[in-house]
C-alpha cells in the first residue's frame, strides 16, 4: 500500500511480523517465464493515451477505489488526492483505449457509480479479502468491481472470466 498524508510524506504502516511469506520461489520462475517478452509500463492513467501503437494493447487500470456506497470518503494516497475530475478522466481515458481495440482491465470498489459510470461494458463482482483498515473490525471481505471492455453490449465478444 502506498498512500501519503496531507503533506506529501509517505505514511503507511510497515506492519510488525519479523517473518512474512512474500513469494514462492517455483512460482515466481513460472511467472516470471511467462513474461519473457512482455514490456511492462507502469504510469499514470493519464499519460497513455501518449504511447504511440497502441491497438492491442493489455492495459490494467488500478485507480485508488471509489467511496464504498455508505462507507468512508479516503481519497489521498497521493497529496491531491483522486476526486471527481480525475474520475472522470479515468471513464475518457477507458473509452478511448476502448476504441483503439485494447483488452482493458479496471479494478475498483463495487458502487452504484461504479455500476453507472461503467455500465456499458461488463462489470464483475467478486469478493475480495481486505487487510488493511484503521479500524481493525472492519477488515474482511469486501465486495469489489472488475471492469472489462472485453464484453460490451455492442461488441458482443465473449470472455473467460473463469478466472475471477
Amino acid at each position: 500500500l502506498w498512500r501519503v498524508n496531507k503533506e506529501g510524506k509517505f505514511n503507511a504502516h510497515i506492519g510488525c511480523k519479523d517473518k512474512i511469506a512474500i513469494f514462492d520461489n517455483k512460482q515466481l520462475i513460472y511467472d516470471s517465464s511467462l513474461l519473457k517478452n512482455v514490456h511492462i509500463n507502469v504510469m499514470s492513467f493519464e499519460n497513455i493515451l501518449k504511447i504511440d501503437g497502441l491497438n492491442n494493447y493489455f492495459v490494467y487500470l488500478d485507480p485508488p477505489y471509489y467511496q464504498i456506497d455508505g462507507g468512508g470518503n479516503f481519497t489521498r494516497y497521493t497529496k491531491d488526492g483522486f476526486h471527481l475530475t480525475r474520475k472522470s478522466m479515468l471513464l475518457s481515458v477507458f473509452k478511448e483505449l476502448d476504441k483503439l481495440n485494447c483488452k482493458i482491465v479496471l479494478s475498483n470498489a463495487y458502487t452504484h457509480l461504479i455500476e453507472s459510470e461503467y455500465k456499458d461494458f461488463h462489470i464483475k463482482k467478486l469478493k475480495a479479502k481486505r487487510m488493511i483498515n484503521s479500524d481493525g473490525d472492519n477488515r474482511g471481505y469486501v465486495d469489489e468491481a472488475i471492469v472489462l471492455n472485453y464484453f460490451t453490449k455492442d461488441k458482443q465478444r465473449k470472455i473467460d472470466d473463469s478466472w475471477l
